[in-house]
């Protein structure tokens, strides 16, 4: 690019700003209102000639149109355009201060609500831009300047925006900056609002969190971790947000767009309606209030009578805890009636939910129950051996109507384990401050502090101690020390209660093996403890692992299920890795394998393949081969 002219139009230049891909930002002065403006000048090098300069300068009245007909105080303002020697120009309003880009290497991360004051400015600007249908499509931290005088953020550079009248702008055109693009951007998919709002998602994980949710080393593994929604929890990074807050950055980042917050308006409610101020902070988000609606909903208020001999069941726990022998009789008890599930349906049928969630609150009742008539039990014999009769004619009474029930549906998997198991023995405030601290401590990385919290609790008796256990377990496999990791969970299960506890933390152990069997291909002591020891390949959450996107999870898992003799539907799997696959030969190698398959069903799955044409030019070809040479196309 030639030196730039001493004045554009009226605007006389005083120094260069920066210097980008597309041209230059020069400060100027406007003698006649007084005031500093920037000049955008394109950028046209000799080489670019024919239909490649011709989009460079549509791009370039795209970006001065879409800046000029919106007016908004988070938007950087176009003033004036022109050409000059022939290099056209636009004046915006120059706006003093820094980028988003540049705050967030000095600082790494924003505090919580100085990320939500951004994220509204910017979410403010898209209402209005999307008001008149243009989407911007670049949405990035380098493109948001924090005004100095006011700290309000401005949403700057329309240079790719989606207009109604930019005619360059077509489905299948893939524009924007990897990393922030959106899945459909991603695809050359038809584009609304939404893709904005996945954008700006991407900006607010990372103001919180001070890194990328899929940055990746190349800018194919960027690309596949955004097809396939591959990141971190939010709260991973920042464990005191609030709820909502994570949740609501979630909706925005999830690769399905029909599942993502609709509209910049949706947005701007959900952060005004976060509160992140001192320690017990109120959240009102929109999303809690749905949340706790639909929990309500689902378990309508029901009195139960209760009558004397309910009063037997209450001292049930305690006499199993002196019992190793019934204890013993009642786990084997339940795990039959795990293998007896298919028999089961008429009884979940005709109970239903009320059913349900009856038992629940009988179960409430029982443990409040308690205390009040602990002292009587233990000091009358034959009313002990009275609440153990009517329990075990219940259990009968249970396993009767699971078996004369006959039916194709099931109740959920280990349900009924769970309605006869008993309760975990009740922590004491202390033993629940420690695991919780310990939690914090490996979720920050600090895992030799974590261990001394987890062997305090180990040196304890019953339960604390299985929690011990387990969370040094859980230590080990943050740490990736699997060996490690396996021996302790070992231990848990040896222990009384340890069955239970594990029960009762499964869900965020799975959370946690999951992160980790996405990341990479697992190490065979991963992928042994989590088929042997801990069993995963039993639960139908683990199973759905298999069709998932993101690669590595869906591959570890399928070598669990594997080792574990459980079906894979391996043309389900081929499928994702044709059409998600991160490299070509991933997806080259899914097509041939669909062909060696055999399966019609991977017909439609390779047609789409190959319609991709220029698109995906490699995968396209061998997807035209296996069709004509498997499936006599």
């Amino acid at each position: 690019m030639s030196p730039a002219p001493e004045q554009f139009g009226r605007y006389k230049v005083e120094r260069l700003l920066g210097e980008g891909a597309m041209g230059r930002v020069y400060l100027a002065q406007d003698p006649v209102l007084g005031r500093n403006v920037a000049i955008k000048v394109i950028s046209i090098a000799p080489l670019l000639k024919g239909a490649n300069r011709e989009e460079y300068l549509c791009r370039f009245s795209v970006e001065a149109k879409a800046s000029a007909q919106l007016s908004h105080q988070s938007i950087v303002a176009v003033y004036d355009a022109g050409d000059e020697e022939g290099i056209p120009w636009i004046a915006f309003q120059y706006v003093e201060g820094r980028s988003l880009e540049d705050l967030l290497k000095e600082a790494g991360c924003l505090p919580v609500d100085r990320a939500l004051s951004i994220a509204g400015d910017i979410a403010s600007a898209l209402r209005t831009a999307h008001h008149d249908k243009i989407i911007h499509r670049d949405i990035k931290p380098a493109n948001i300047l924090i005004d100095n005088t006011t700290g309000i953020a401005k949403l700057a550079d329309f240079g790719v925006a989606k207009a109604p009248w930019a005619m360059l702008t077509q489905e299948g055109a893939t524009l924007g900056s990897p990393g922030y693009m959106s899945p459909e951007q991603v695809d050359g998919a038809e584009l609304d609002e939404r893709s904005d709002i996945f954008s700006l998602g991407v900006v607010m994980y990372e103001m919180i969190a001070g890194k990328h949710p899929f940055a990746r080393e190349t800018v194919a593994a960027t690309v596949y971790a955004t097809l396939g929604g591959s990141y971190v929890p939010l709260r991973e990074h920042a464990p005191d947000i609030p709820e909502d807050l994570e949740q609501g950055v979630a909706r925005c980042l999830t690769p399905d767009k029909e599942q993502r917050l609709k509209s910049a308006d949706e947005l701007m409610s959900l952060l005004q309606n976060i509160d992140c101020t001192g320690k017990d902070r109120v959240v009102k988000s929109s999303l809690a209030a749905k949340k706790k609606f639909t929990q309500q909903s689902e378990l309508p208020k029901i009195v139960i009578p209760v009558s004397g001999i309910m009063k037997f069941f209450v001292r049930i726990d305690e006499l199993v805890r002196r019992n190793p022998t019934f204890n013993r009789v009642i786990d084997r008890s339940a795990d039959l009636f795990v293998r007896l599930k298919p028999h089961a349906a008429v009884a979940k049928r005709r109970c239903g939910k009320v059913f349900m969630s009856g038992s629940r609150r009988l179960t409430r009742f029982i443990v409040a129950q308690y205390k009040k008539t602990a002292k009587v039990l233990a000091h009358n014999r034959r009313l002990r051996y009275a609440s153990v009769g009517v329990s075990a004619g219940a259990v009968v009474v249970f396993v009767l109507l699971m078996l004369l029930s006959p039916g194709e549906e099931s109740i959920s998997e280990s349900g009924i384990s769970k309605l006869l198991s008993f309760p975990v023995p009740a922590l004491s405030s202390n033993h629940r401050d420690i695991i919780d601290s310990c939690l914090v401590l490996m979720n920050r990385g600090d895992f030799d502090e974590a261990e001394e919290k987890a062997a305090a609790l180990i040196k304890e008796k019953g339960a604390a101690a299985a929690y011990g256990y387990l969370l040094q377990g859980r230590i080990e496999l943050e740490d990736e020390e699997y060996f490690a990791a396996k021996d302790a969970f070992e231990k848990a299960l040896e222990l009384p209660h340890g069955k239970r506890v594990l029960d009762k933390e499964r869900h965020a152990l799975l959370e946690q093996t999951k992160r980790l069997l996405t990341r990479e291909r697992a190490p065979e002591s991963l992928a042994s403890l989590a088929t042997h020891t801990l069993e995963l390949a039993g639960y139908e959450k683990v199973q759905k692992w298999a069709y998932e996107k993101p690669y590595w999870l869906r591959w570890n898992t399928v070598r669990i299920l594997e080792a574990a003799g459980k079906d894979v539907d391996m043309v389900e799997v081929y499928i994702l890795d044709m059409n998600h696959g991160g490299s070509a030969r991933t997806r080259i190698r899914a097509a041939r394998k669909l062909g060696e398959l055999g399966d019609k069903r991977a017909i439609p799955a390779l047609k789409e393949v190959k319609e991709k044409g220029l698109r995906d030019p490699f995968v396209a070809n061998v997807a035209s081969s296996v069709l004509e040479k498997y499936f006599e196309e």
